[in-house]
């Protein structure tokens, strides 16, 4: 029994996963779970599927609601997560389920066909892209992280700053996108470029990741509103244990971590990872805080300083 009598372990295949959660998408012929993908917590993870659940029902998500993907909860017994973490362990992999959990989320699949199909190209950490080997779709993954307007004595982002500590060979500054069709069109040209070097074939997608950016701008504007609601910088230098993370805090680091994935062959935009963030992750926000302290001012030629459009 794989989460009922309806599916086996064979009717299941392991799409992903993150430093928090395990996705598995169904595969089999029970229309009850087809197009569904199911979603176990980690173990080391802080916040249980049922509390993350509850949190997405916020209010404070409203603005950004039509993109989220549409979750339940789902009983599971303790059976369940041992014959997924069995399944997990035959495909070679050494993640470990949480195994007190009483819930999974359940969800669309956002992908229409096995993930087998696809080729993975990772433009970075933050950029990759799934493409149909049959050219049937393209999905592209994106984590716009600190979609921010930087204070007035920074000149270079959070995101970029951390990507070049880590030594990544491809940095996009998102806060391109804030500055309307001219920063979405260089933004979606040094994509298009970079993902030209890393392939062989000439795959052209940035037309239709121009366009799909343009008719969902709704979606960025709205996370960098969100986004700013609070002077993040400050706050986080000022956090002495987890008491001082407070709600506004949670959310802001919260939104900071969501994933975009827009199917660039259907035009759909979906946002995922908005999970509620522990307070115990406080001493960690605050240590990459001071790590990049005095780098924001410095002249590194990242091109960072863009304003929103009004």
């Amino acid at each position: 029994m794989v989460i009922d009598d309806t599916s086996t372990e064979n009717d299941w295949e392991y799409v992903g996963s993150g430093s928090a959660n395990a996705v598995f998408a169904y595969k089999g012929s029970c229309v009850k779970f087809r197009g569904k993908v199911v979603r176990f917590r980690l173990v080391g993870t802080e916040v249980s599927t049922e509390e993350i659940f509850f949190y997405l029902q916020s209010s404070a998500f409203n603005s950004i609601r039509k993109y989220m993907v549409s979750a339940s909860l789902l009983t599971i017994k303790q059976q369940t997560i041992c014959e997924f973490q069995t399944l997990a362990k035959c495909k070679g992999l050494s993640i470990k389920l949480y195994p007190n959990e009483t819930y999974c989320l359940i969800m669309k699949n956002i992908l229409s066909h096995s993930l087998s199909e696809y080729e993975r190209i990772q433009l970075s950490k933050y950029h990759i892209f799934l493409v149909h080997k049959a050219e049937k779709e393209i999905v592209f993954e994106f984590k716009p992280k600190w979609l921010y307007q930087l204070p007035a004595s920074h000149k270079n982002c959070r995101n970029c700053l951390i990507a070049k500590s880590k030594g990544q060979e491809f940095v996009s500054c998102h806060l391109k996108l804030l500055k309307g069709e001219k920063g979405i069109s260089e933004w979606c040209k040094e994509l298009q470029e970079e993902l030209g070097r890393r392939t062989q074939t000439n795959i052209d997608i940035f037309q239709s990741l121009k366009n799909c950016v343009i008719a969902n701008y709704a979606l960025i504007l709205s996370l960098y509103e969100l986004q700013n609601s609070i002077e993040i910088h400050d706050r986080l230098m000022q956090l002495t244990s987890e008491y001082d993370v407070n709600e506004d805090l949670q959310l802001n680091m919260t939104l900071r971590d969501v994933s975009i994935f827009m199917n660039l062959s259907k035009g759909e935009v979906f946002v995922l990872d908005l999970d509620k963030k522990s307070a115990k992750k406080w001493k960690k926000w605050k240590n990459q805080e001071q790590k990049l302290q005095g780098l924001h001012e410095k002249d590194l030629s990242l091109n960072c300083r863009f304003k929103a459009r009004s």
